[in-house]
């Protein structure tokens, strides 16, 4: 079975053991049975990069990247790890200060140390350093704001500036067009939504419970949403 928020690190309680990908996120997305012992697995990391690289691949292919994060649970850890094992600066951004600091410091002592927490009324500040030193910036919402049925929300300001070279990953998918992701068109950014992530981690999943290579039921599971792969995906 899959988890989805807010359960993501509730659910660590009840399982028996955990993957490495798991155990280092501290969130589960996915379990599974082995040997009579429920696993916790996280496939949101493997599937945010897997999509990243296929609809932003000059994004993910950017040298020195950084990325602001908002948010700092389950999904938000899943991002911070697979960028952080991309060699990315990761500022997490979070409305609650002590959470990002508790993520960033787990991260750390596994030897990530280019995570980093601010405040939430930090993400438009302009002495931040997303917006002080040069180069582009990822902006990645991993927060439910903007998700329906409350679609007129968003977690970046509607008169907020932008970091001068940034583009903008919502994971929120329903609805496809967020306010984050108007706003950011209108800005002339590149941005997508999180459809793909759901498609890659499903698959991702999918192939955890049955050893199917997750290639084969990608396709199926994009066109089920609408959304379409490269060949070399497919």
């Amino acid at each position: 079975m899959n988890v989805t928020i807010p359960y993501k690190r509730r659910v660590l309680a009840w399982l028996d053991d955990l993957t490495d990908a798991a155990r280092a996120c501290g969130a589960v997305n996915t379990l599974f049975l082995q040997q009579g012992r429920l696993v916790g697995e996280n496939t949101d990391a493997p599937g945010f990069w897997a999509d990243l690289t296929h609809r932003l691949p000059q994004v993910a292919a950017w040298t020195h990247p950084r990325a602001v994060l908002l948010g700092a649970g389950g999904a938000a850890r899943a991002v911070a790890w697979a960028l952080s094992r991309q060699g990315w600066t990761v500022y997490v951004v979070a409305r609650r200060l002590d959470q990002a600091r508790e993520l960033v410091q787990a991260f750390r002592v596994r030897g990530l140390a280019s995570l980093f927490a601010y405040p939430w009324e930090s993400r438009t500040d302009p002495a931040a350093p997303w917006f002080r030193e040069p180069g582009p910036v990822l902006l990645v919402n991993a927060t439910p704001v903007g998700m329906a049925p409350h679609v007129a929300a968003s977690p970046w300001p509607e008169d907020g500036p932008w970091p001068q070279e940034a583009a903008v990953y919502d994971l929120v998918y329903n609805p496809r067009e967020t306010r984050l992701l108007q706003a950011a068109r209108r800005a002339g950014l590149p941005a997508v939504d999180g459809l793909g992530m759901l498609v890659f981690q499903a698959a991702f999943a999918f192939a955890r419970w049955t050893q199917v290579d997750p290639a084969r039921v990608l396709p199926a599971m994009a066109k089920a949403v609408g959304l379409s792969l490269p060949h070399e995906v497919a």
